[in-house]
Order: structure tokens, then sequence, then C-alpha cells
């Protein structure tokens, strides 16, 4: 009978895990979202700065500098500057982007 319920057990497991992946796939934010998240990232960072710069500057560098790469149960947005350089700026899982303090942000 303990058999069964390490079975059981060991099924109810795997459908979890399973469930939390497929929900981490359908959830993966995409390129338009890392660029809103490192756009507001940017403004906060300016208005604590005191930075007089406008949202549509902000949106414009957002849009040309901030790429994604889909990594299907979660993504990462690079920014790049004038220079080819590139850093990684923002990590997306769950349908949430979180964006990394650095250089660029």
């Amino acid at each position: 009978m303990a058999k069964n319920k390490n079975g059981f057990a060991g099924i109810l497991k795997f459908l979890i895990i399973a469930g939390i992946i497929v929900i981490a796939v359908v959830t993966c934010p995409d390129e338009k979202a890392h660029k809103q998240a490192v756009k507001e990232a940017v403004r906060k960072e300016c208005i604590r700065e005191g930075i007089p710069i406008g949202g549509g500057v902000i949106g414009s560098l957002a849009t040309l500098t901030v790429t994604s790469t889909d990594c299907v149960v979660f993504s990462i947005g690079t920014m790049h500057d004038t220079d080819g350089r590139s850093e990684i700026v923002s990590v997306g899982l769950f349908g949430k982007v979180f964006v990394i303090p650095g250089p660029f942000v």
C-alpha cells in the first residue's frame, strides 16, 4: 500500500512542476514589456536625480536600444549603446520584468 502512495506523490510532484513550467512559458514577458520596464526605471532614476528629461526622449531611447531574448520560460532584456557595447538590463519571468541596476539604467 505504501508503494501506491509514493507513486501518487511522484505523479503529483511531476504535475505541479509541469504546471509551473507551462505557466512560465505562457506568461513569459515579450520585448515590449522589457522596453516599458526599462523606460520606467530610467524615468524614475531621472526624477530621483533631478534630471529634467522628457518622457518622449526616454521612450525613444528604450525603443531604440533595448532588445529581448526569449529563453522559453524566461526572457532577458539587453540594452545596446552607440559604441556597440551591450549589457543585460532586465529579466522577465511569470509576467513580470525585473530591471537590473547598472551603468545603463
